[in-house]
């Protein structure tokens, strides 16, 4: 899988998109380090300084709208055991937030979008790795970083290789074995496991 290293960009996901407009629908992987207009869920802001680890997975055409609905899940599960790996001892909440002592470190966005004709498939992966308090100082939700919360210092294209090994392993689990990968994510959920509980459910109902 090729992997395009960028500087400062709006964000991954929309790097992404221009790359599909320009005809590339290879699976690819974009890293940044640094993020102008990062985003979250619900169109929410996420800050995106030097020192964190920014990153774009895109997997090519898809012609499955629900596979979004199990990525961010997926991704949750890889991204979990890979910083675990690294001795942080993260948890996940409901639906795409990576938690660290009480705090967000972390987020996850996956995207179905059209494009030349095509459905496309891609997760944005933001993770606050090496930044400092002064990051931090204007933010109205509870963030930290890896670095701050631990002492653990985690470079972040060094993290990326083995993150990105991670989530495609799990994704692969996943697709061959899909109810175990949820009850994987589900027991490593510390908050909003009902709704995740719930949304696992709507899925089940949708695909019968």
């Amino acid at each position: 899988m090729e992997t395009l290293f960028l500087h400062a960009v709006d964000s991954t996901n929309e790097a992404c998109r221009r790359r599909v407009r320009q005809g590339y629908t290879e699976p690819c992987l974009l890293l940044a380090t640094e993020q102008h207009q990062g985003k979250g869920s619900r169109g929410r802001s996420w800050d995106s300084y030097q020192g964190g680890l920014y990153l774009t997975w895109y997997l090519g055409t898809s012609p499955d709208r629900m596979e979004v609905q199990s990525l961010t899940m997926v991704c949750a599960v890889g991204i979990y055991h890979a910083l675990q790996d690294q001795g942080v001892d993260v948890t996940l909440k409901w639906p795409n937030d990576i938690m660290l002592h009480g705090k967000k470190i972390g987020g996850i966005l996956a995207e179905y979008f059209e494009e030349r004709g095509s459905h496309h498939l891609m997760v944005g992966v933001g993770i606050n790795l090496m930044q400092h308090q002064e990051a931090f100082q204007n933010q109205t939700y509870r963030a930290s970083s890896v670095w701050l919360e631990t002492n653990i210092s985690l470079s972040p294209m060094e993290t990326a290789g083995p993150l990105v090994a991670s989530m495609q392993k799990f994704k692969m689990l996943w697709q061959n074995h899909p109810q175990y990968l949820e009850w994987m994510y589900l027991s490593v959920l510390s908050q909003g496991k009902e709704e995740a509980v719930e949304h696992l459910r709507r899925i089940h109902e949708t695909m019968a």
